[in-house]
């Protein structure tokens, strides 16, 4: 609490004409307790009232940005009547958010909420509240915008999601601010686990398959998948990407896999679209605005180059799934193996460095040296498996 006593009687003066002459709709934050009683100087005291209810958009240099704003309006403004709404599904904190009128239009999930993080209210409600392998707390926030922001062409039909933070009060407790994910809510009709997934159009289970090879979605089960349909047209709208693109690449399985629409091969349009991503691109901007780890944009150009050869030798979605999927929970995958095999190889090129003493080859960083060669070699093993994998579905 700051006294008037701490201003000369001038500026003391001024403050107070000010003041008075303001509606107190005009000055919220402020809680003014003005007198002019020259004996009771506790009342002429003011307090700075705690922070109102706020949405504060944190990765505004994106492109999509822009058309972020009027969701984030709407739902500030909603904050003002509807406290965040917490969501009884899933592991981790998950909150939705109302416009004014107490319609849900975005879901929020914040940071220090996520699975196997100590503020997450589920923690002790779900022994199951864990992180997969290969993501540290407070990341998968990161991963749901990474995966609106790889949707480039809006191909993907992922929701418009942004970092915010959000000051309010969750769950009971006092005035806080959190960063956390912020997605738009989507009107759905219930997920793809309350329909029968022959009656999917094979390109929206093309798409989301594209979409989970791209961010190695490691979460992708039958409960997000949205499903909506209207006019004898259906949608599948892709959401919980918070899981994906982990330091590892153990995937246990993708829902999809289950689906005769993944055995069937991609059409010109998605073939074109695949050949269009570019990996380079967008892992500096992974980097840049999501400040995603290296180890794990490395994931993402793993499995979007598997995607893009695989394509292009008339692999089916259902092809690249049996490469990335683990077909039994103790053994690798052939993707896995792979890369053994590639980081075997680097080792042993790094041993035969140090004896022959090419120090001078190393013209950059040995971090960055090692993870090119790494590649390289991934990459070239990765052709030579392709090329066998092809081969063999020929003969069948």
């Amino acid at each position: 609490m700051l006294s008037t006593s701490s201003y000369t009687p001038h500026q003391a003066r001024a403050f107070s004409r000010r003041a008075l002459s303001s509606s107190l709709n005009d000055i919220p934050t402020l809680a003014i307790n003005l007198s002019f009683a020259p004996l009771t100087p506790l009342n002429s005291r003011f307090q700075i009232a705690s922070p109102r209810p706020s949405i504060e958009l944190l990765t505004n240099a994106n492109p999509s940005a822009s058309s972020f704003i009027e969701l984030i309006s709407r739902a500030r403004e909603g904050l003002k009547y509807h406290s965040p709404q917490l969501c009884e599904d899933g592991v981790n904190g998950t909150y939705f958010l109302k416009d004014k009128s107490g319609e849900n239009i975005a879901v929020f999930k914040p940071q220090d909420e996520e699975a196997s993080s100590e503020n997450n209210p589920k923690r002790d409600l779900n022994s199951q509240s864990s992180l997969p392998q290969g993501i540290l707390p407070g990341e998968a926030a990161s991963r749901e915008v990474a995966a609106h922001f790889l949707d480039h062409e809006h191909i993907y039909g992922v929701p418009r999601t942004h970092l915010v933070k959000v000051t309010h009060e969750f769950n009971g407790t006092e005035l806080s601010s959190k960063i956390g994910s912020l997605q738009e809510f989507i009107e759905n009709d219930g997920s793809s686990e309350d329909f029968g997934s022959r009656s999917f159009p094979v390109s929206e289970v093309h798409k989301i398959g594209i979409l989970d090879i791209q961010i190695l979605n490691v979460d992708r089960h039958a409960g997000n998948i949205l499903v909506r349909t209207r006019n004898n047209t259906t949608t599948l709208t892709p959401i919980d990407q918070g899981f994906s693109m982990t330091d590892t690449l153990h995937c246990p399985w993708f829902e999809w896999m289950n689906w005769p629409q993944s055995k069937v091969p991609f059409d010109d349009d998605f073939k074109s679209y695949i050949s269009r991503i570019d990996i380079e691109k967008d892992a500096q901007m992974l980097e840049k605005e999501l400040g995603i780890r290296p180890e794990c944009i490395r994931t993402m150009k793993i499995t979007t180059t598997l995607l893009k050869r695989a394509v292009e030798l008339d692999f089916t979605l259902h092809d690249i799934g049996r490469i990335i999927c683990r077909t039994n929970p103790d053994e690798p995958s052939i993707l896995e193996t792979i890369f053994a095999k590639a980081y075997i190889g680097i080792e042993k090129k790094r041993e035969i460095i140090g004896a022959i003493r090419l120090n001078s080859i190393c013209t950059v960083s040995s971090a960055t040296y090692d993870e090119d060669a790494l590649l390289e070699i991934l990459f070239n093993l990765l052709g030579y498996e392709l090329a066998s994998f092809s081969t063999g579905r020929k003969s069948n």
